[in-house]
């Protein structure tokens, strides 16, 4: 016969026996959540917070980059309004009328290098017949030196070609190196006359011009040059160069200063170049 008490108890042992079940059951899953949440603390929250660290750090980097070329394109704003002030007082006219004279000269260059009368006399017909009264001395002027230049062949033979304009300002550097700057100015006019369109030949005329005390003339070269708006960093550091020197030369000192300092404030890596610089130094004596 069963005992009644007996059963009794023993339902209440499976009961206890399932609460302990649902206690160890919560109890892990505790354990399990702690560890996740422990996992999230040492690993995963550090490197979220690195996350948000190094976007934070990538965003500020872009904002001061995009300041400092907001800057810069500024100081160059203001160096182009500086250069107008002081330089770019031609025309687009005028410096359209010199494209038109290079054309000729390079239509006709054969015809101008041929050592006769003749060709001579013919060369002359053709440009009375181009070229304005107005005109018709410089392009003249213009013809002489091509002649003359290329009567120095650089080879010891007459120039034939027009593409010898890159031979012109080699030769015109080499002279420069040997302090011959007349000889010098020579070959830059000519290869300025056969290519008006080339900053840098314009830029060793000036500095050329400079150096034989053609002041006036090496500020109109000069002007040149910048009008044209070379895009090689290194020219554009010799052309802000130059300027600074030929303003100088000129004895206008304050104008020389400031159209330098606007420079290296739009083009920073100019001021080690121009500390450097002794002829700089020597010809306008001022700090920068």
């Amino acid at each position: 016969m069963n005992n009644p008490r007996k059963e009794t108890i023993e339902e209440q042992k499976l009961s206890l026996e399932s609460k302990k079940l649902v206690i160890e059951t919560m109890k892990l899953e505790l354990t399990k959540n702690g560890f996740y949440i422990d996992i999230f603390s040492k690993i995963a929250l550090p490197l979220a917070l690195t996350g948000l660290a190094w976007a934070t750090y990538l965003a500020n980097t872009r904002a001061v980059e995009d300041r400092m070329n907001f800057d810069i394109n500024v100081k160059q704003t203001e160096l182009r309004q500086k250069e107008d002030e002081l330089f770019l007082r031609k025309s687009d006219a005028e410096h359209n009328k010199e494209s038109l004279k290079a054309a000729f000269i390079q239509n006709n260059f054969s015809l101008i290098t041929t050592a006769t009368p003749e060709a001579r006399l013919k060369t002359e017909a053709l440009a009375k017949a181009t070229f304005s009264a107005g005109d018709l001395t410089d392009i003249l002027m213009k013809l002489e030196q091509v002649r003359e230049s290329a009567s120095r062949a650089i080879s010891g033979s007459p120039a034939t070609s027009p593409l010898l304009q890159a031979d012109y300002k080699a030769t015109g550097l080499q002279s420069v190196r040997a302090n011959n700057y007349t000889q010098a100015l020579q070959y830059f006019e000519t290869a300025t006359t056969l290519l008006p369109s080339d900053a840098e030949a314009w830029n060793f005329k000036a500095y050329a011009q400079m150096r034989t005390g053609n002041l006036e003339a090496a500020l109109k070269s000069i002007e040149t040059s910048i009008w044209l708006r070379p895009t090689d960093k290194k020219l554009q550091n010799f052309v802000m160069l130059n300027a600074t020197k030929i303003l100088c030369s000129l004895n206008r000192i304050t104008d020389a200063q400031d159209y330098l300092r606007k420079s290296i404030a739009a083009f920073p890596e100019l001021s080690i170049i121009a500390q450097q610089d002794l002829e700089l130094r020597k010809l306008c004596n001022f700090s920068f």
